[in-house]
């Protein structure tokens, strides 16, 4: 039976999220630390006083898809598209709590188990997981808390002392707080401000393909490179008011900030040469949404393949219009007047090859850009969606980075 330890022994909550750690530790803990505060819950996993996992509330699934992707990407595995609708959907109505360990960590362990990842590679999924948790913990000033005792057996990808950890995770933070004021989280989202007027074309061209309404932590995967990097080198920018912030979107604006102080972002006078190649001229901060968005037309039979591509270019910048029928698809395009339609070719009705003929056909959509994206692979596939007019051709499964970076090719030229 589960033994619930109360926060007051001399009460968890009276002491900062350190000692809190510290404490149980030193008592060889088995089990996790639930701690509340602003309505999000962190938990922290224990086994005989090593912290083995920890993760918060706000979008667990969320979080464990990007880490999975990016380690897909960066490893070469073949993680199918169906595998992350699969979790999506399991993960859907169970709360973290309702497992132990929770239930994405279990979701991990069955990935291992199946072979579709190493445990070397889970393992660094683990990690990333645990740091990006204990990091939000350790900005805490005050919270309830109580230890829940476990001795369940479970398997233990990993475990560390919590000493290791919990100076990496400071460190970690003192770097985000010396972005401050500038930037506060590591969830808040850059933006072009006049489209980048005063910057280099080349930089803002680049800048024009990735500022599209992700976080720091979304950008990490989209161009494969550490979140807090990235900060670092649009920091100037920030300063100089060339590049803006949108704040966290609900539910991640309830962590904990980095920075936080009551006095406004100085602005900075003097032109800056940025990381990015280009010297900038200082302009006046502008925190509108920039006036330009996107319309993109995704015609599939399949609502969930309709859902992930709605989930995936989730922006300011996108306005997303689906369309499940392809027979009343025409009419809708021609109100709609998009800048770049995804198309299946697989649908009853009409198929993507017919449609895409019928549209060219049509001088509003003649130079229009109209992108394939099917499952079919073949060179006899490619041919005829060349000759049906298609502008480009993109394979499923896809990844979040492929979609983003086919859309802005195109959208772009």
């Amino acid at each position: 039976m589960d033994s619930v330890i109360s926060a007051a022994q001399p009460s968890i909550e009276q002491l900062t999220p350190v000692k809190a750690i510290e404490s149980l530790a030193q008592n060889a803990a088995n089990g996790f630390l639930i701690v509340t505060c602003e309505g999000v819950n962190w938990y922290i996993y224990f086994v005989e006083g090593k912290i083995f996992y920890a993760n918060h509330s706000l979008d667990p699934f969320e979080r464990l898809e990007l880490n999975l992707r990016r380690t897909a990407k960066q490893n070469g595995i073949e993680l199918d598209q169906q595998l992350y609708l699969d979790l999506r959907d399991h993960f859907a109505n169970i709360k973290v709590e309702s497992f132990y360990p929770s239930s994405d960590y279990q979701a991990l362990c069955s990935l291992v188990a199946e072979n579709r990842l190493t445990q070397a590679q889970a393992v660094g999924i683990v990690q990333s997981l645990t740091k990006e948790a204990l990091r939000s913990f350790l900005l805490l000033k005050k919270f309830t808390a109580k230890f829940v005792e476990k001795n369940t057996e479970t398997t233990i990808l990993w475990s560390t002392n919590f000493l290791l950890k919990i100076k990496e995770c400071q460190d970690e933070n003192d770097a985000w707080k010396a972005l401050g004021p500038a930037i506060t989280s590591p969830h808040q989202r850059p933006y072009l401000i006049n489209g980048g007027v005063g910057m280099a074309a080349e930089a803002r061209t680049r800048l024009n393909k990735i500022l599209v309404g992700f976080d720091f932590q979304q950008l990490s995967l989209v161009i494969n490179q550490d979140s807090l990097d990235i900060a670092k080198s649009l920091h100037k920018l920030l300063q100089s008011g060339v590049v803006g912030l949108w704040e966290p979107r609900p539910p991640l604006d309830r962590l904990p900030k980095t920075y936080a102080s009551e006095t406004a972002p100085v602005k900075s006078t003097v032109p800056i040469t940025d990381s990015f190649g280009g010297t900038t001229t200082p302009l006046t901060p502008n925190t509108e949404a920039p006036s330009r968005v996107y319309k993109i037309v995704c015609i599939d039979d399949s609502p969930t393949v309709l859902r992930e591509m709605d989930r995936f270019l989730d922006s300011d910048v996108f306005q997303i219009f689906p369309i499940v029928d392809s027979a009343t698809a025409l009419m809708k395009i021609m109100r709609i007047a998009p800048d770049i339609i995804l198309m299946d070719v697989g649908m009853p009705n009409i198929d993507g090859y017919k449609l895409c003929s019928m549209l060219r056909r049509n001088s509003m959509f003649k130079k229009l850009p109209i992108i394939m994206v099917t499952g079919n692979t073949g060179l006899i596939d490619r041919a005829k969606a060349k000759m049906s007019g298609c502008t480009d051709y993109m394979t499923k499964p896809f990844t979040q980075a492929s979609l983003i970076e086919m859309v802005f090719k195109h959208i772009l030229e």
